[in-house]
Parts: structure tokens; sequence; C-alpha cells
């Protein structure tokens, strides 16, 4: 029999034979405000970098601001090199995460990221570009931690029937940090602050958003110290949270997975796609169709608007199809991927060839673009929870081993196929080559992939002895207070 599930708040529901209250506004809307920070902050640190790089090489601002003399190939490196370290950190982060706790994890990482960050200029005065590559490296290290414990923490703190709102609300930090950052570097940058101050000011963001998450972020409902006995009842009992059973990780099922083989490639394919929106797009506005590092910056949060406005629409649109049954989860998957991978190839194709003159529809064209893109936000990103709920973290970490390869050289291929970056038509390869991607791995996902849950999601399990009840817990702290 299906669960009788309640979307409202402060009523009940029925998990099997069992009634459980669900509480109204508690300590999980709180860890759900934290992260959207977290994410939101981790993501300025990134999106501030493509427009303070291109500051640092092109005189943008009518002050005396120091400019360093190096070429796209090198600007190329530099980008890249923000993917270096997912590629080494993605096989052991959520080991890490789970051995030391998700919330220490998360922490230092948080910390770190904002220290390298404000350190970047004194690294590019001692040791030019290779320096800015080092401690750019070491960032993406420290935020390659950042995904996998996210996903935990959604996973220990997200009631069933609230995920899908919870996760979402979670990760539009990411496109709210998307939409406000770009002009607000810009504006630095040709202000008489400078671009070191690009720097600093984003870099201290991680230390505001860390000290709130020491304070009142935790790691799951056992962890926080005043979270209210009715609400970590509901939680636990909704998520089945005991830790007396152990899941032997299936990894030779996974690598023989066809499914699990057509997401790698097309979340190869996508990737690639928005590395190259993310990171390159900015710099072939400003010097291949002459638009000013302000407007640019202007341009690509107007982009990031239509693309949290496009993963919000889609989300409901697939949930209400879903529950019609209008559509299979297998056809629904596989439609949206297809809506932000194919439809976005178009767009690049087309944004290549409009001429220089008619600026303003190449900036339509961009922001239709990367709001198609968001669309995926209900195909492939989510689609691991679908072939796998109980190994979920382990395919997001053995998929992004391959596309933080692909993140990796997106930018270095940019700066191979443009030499000179005020040449339109040499961008041209980059955008052809993109729209290859998005195709070749939307069509392979067609052809095999799937929606539908995988036999080996429930192998074997082991029992431990040694873990508490719930209920003794929650006697205990009843007794204490």
């Amino acid at each position: 029999m299906p669960e009788k599930v309640s979307d409202r708040e402060g009523t009940n529901y029925n998990k099997g034979d069992e009634q459980i209250e669900v509480p109204g506004y508690g300590k999980r809307h709180i860890q759900a405000v934290l992260l959207f920070i977290l994410i939101a902050v981790s993501t300025a640190l990134r999106s501030s970098m493509t427009i303070t790089i291109l500051a640092m090489t092109e005189s943008t601002s009518p002050y005396d601001h120091k400019i360093y003399n190096w070429d796209k190939q090198i600007h190329g490196f530099i980008m890249s090199s923000t993917f270096w370290g997912d590629v080494i950190v993605q096989g052991i982060a959520g080991h890490i995460a789970n051995k030391y706790g998700s919330k220490n994890v998360l922490t230092v990482c948080i910390f770190i990221t904002g220290l390298l960050m404000m350190s970047t200029p004194w690294f590019a005065e001692l040791a030019g570009w290779k320096g800015v590559c080092l401690c750019t490296s070491l960032q993406g290290s420290c935020q390659g931690f950042i995904t996998p414990c996210l996903q935990m923490l959604i996973g220990r703190w997200a009631p069933v029937n609230e995920r899908t709102r919870f996760a979402m609300f979670i990760y539009s930090g990411m496109y709210g940090a998307l939409i406000i950052t770009p002009p607000i570097a810009a504006y630095i940058c040709n202000s008489f602050l400078g671009w070191p101050w690009s720097y600093y000011i984003f870099g201290s963001q991680s230390f505001v958003g860390g000290l709130l998450w020491i304070y009142f972020g935790a790691t799951s409902p056992s962890h926080h110290k005043t979270i209210s006995i009715k609400e970590r009842t509901f939680i636990e009992k909704d998520l089945d949270q005991t830790n007396d059973v152990i899941l032997k990780t299936p990894w030779k099922s996974i690598f023989k997975s066809i499914p699990f083989f057509a997401l790698v490639v097309t979340q190869c394919g996508c990737i690639w796609g928005f590395t190259v929106i993310y990171t390159e797009t900015p710099t072939y506005f400003k010097l291949a169709l002459g638009m000013d590092l302000e407007k640019s910056g202007l341009m690509t949060s107007l982009a990031y608007l239509m693309a949290l406005f496009m993963s919000y629409a889609t989300s409901f649109t697939t949930d209400y199809l879903l529950s019609r049954k209008y559509l299979s989860l297998t056809s629904v998957r596989k439609l949206c991927n297809t809506i932000g991978s194919w439809c976005p190839a178009v767009c690049m194709l087309l944004v290549t060839y409009v001429p220089i003159e008619y600026t303003s529809l190449s900036v339509g064209i961009l922001i239709i673009m990367v709001g198609l893109d968001a669309v995926n936000s209900c195909g492939f990103l989510i689609n691991s929870v679908d072939l796998a709920p109980n190994f979920a973290g382990v395919l997001v970490g053995v998929a992004s081993i391959f596309s933080s390869l692909v993140s990796l050289l997106a930018p270095i291929a940019t700066g191979l196929f443009v030499k000179d970056p005020h040449d339109k038509s040499q961008w041209r390869y980059v955008y052809v080559l993109s729209a290859g991607m998005y195709f070749f791995g939307n069509l392979i996902y067609i052809i095999f992939g799937s929606g539908e849950t995988q036999p080996w999601n429930k192998p074997k399990a082991e029992k431990l002895d040694d873990e508490p009840e719930l209920s003794k817990e929650l006697m205990q702290m009843e007794s204490k207070k």
C-alpha cells in the first residue's frame, strides 16, 4: 500500500502502520538557510574570478591598477585550475566527510577557501600567473568537499516529502550568487578599490558564512543541541535513520551498469557546455563583441536570473507530470535532459553567427541558453537518486571524477582555439565543440538512460549491535530537561 503523506506541516501522516506528526517550522529549516548561504558563498568565490581575472589582464578601470600581460592561453589555464583540485578530492571527499563529520569538514573547507581567496593578489605579485594557478587549485581542492557534504546533510535533515523543496531552496543559492556576483565584482574592479579588493571582499564572506555555520549548524538531528524531541523524532523516523545497518557498496554492479554509464556520459557533455558558458562567455562578450565589463556582468546576472526561474518552473512542471502519470520517470528525465542539452547547443551555434553590431540579439540568445541549461536540474543532476537512492552519494562522486576532468579541459581547449580573443571567428570553434558535447552526451542518455531504481540498490546488509536505539536517546534527553 502506498504511504499517505500530507503536504501540510503541523499535521499527521501515516508511514506504514505508524502515524507520524509533522512539526512546523523548526531546526531543519534553519539548516536549509545556512546551507543556502554556504553554497551561495562558495559559488560567489568562483563566479567573481571570471570577472576579476579579466580585470587583471585588461585595462577596464580609469584608475591606475596593476595589469598583468597574460595571453588567452594563460587565462584558460588559470580558469581551469579552479577545477584541478576537484579531480583530486572527488574520490575521497564523501569518505572523509562521513568519517569526521560533514559539519566539521564543511567548516574547515569554507574557512580555508576564504583565506586562499584573500591571498590571491599576494600570490599573483609573488609568482605571477603560476602563483594564481596554485592558489585557485588549492581553493578548488577545498570546494571539492562542499557538494558531497551538502548531499549528506540534505539526506540527514530533509524529510522525504520535503526533500525536493529542501534541496531546491539550498541549491538556488548557487543561482542567487551567480545573479548578484558578476555586477558587484565588475563594479569593484572598475572602482578606485581595484581588482585586489574583489578578492578581499568576496573572500571575507567565507568567514561570515563559516561562523554562522559553526554556531547554528549540525551534522544531523542527533548532533543538534537545541532541536525539539518532536522534530528529531519526526525526521529520524521519517528517514529511518537507524545507524544499525551498513550496506556494502556494489562496485562491480555500479561499473557494469549501462544506465549509470549513460549518466556519466551526459553529465560530462553538459558540464563541458556549462563550464564554457560559466568561465568563457563573459570574456567573449567583453573582447570579441566589445561589451564593457559592467554591462558584461549585468548580462551574466540576467542570464542566471533566467536559470533560477527555469529551475523552479521545471521542478513544478515535472512534479505535475509525474503526479498525474502523464509521463514515466524515465521519460521525464530524458525530456528534461534533452531540453537542457540540445536547446543550449542550438543557441551556442546561433550566437557565433550573429553580426557584432547586433549585440542585443547575442545577449538575448545567451540568456535563453543559460535558462534552458537549467532544465537539467530535473534531468541528469538528480538521476543518481533515481538509479540508487542508497548509493546516490557514491554515484555522484564517481561521475564527478570524470566531469571534473571535463571542467578542467574545457578552459584549456578554449585557450588553444582562441589565440586572439578579439577575433570572433576563433570563438566559433569553441562553441561548435561545446554544442557537439551537449548533443552527443544527451544522445547516449536518450538511448541508454533510465529513471528506474536498479536491482543493485539493495545489496546484503550487515547488522551492528552496538548502536543505541532512538527511544533510549530520547528518554535521556527528556530526563535532562
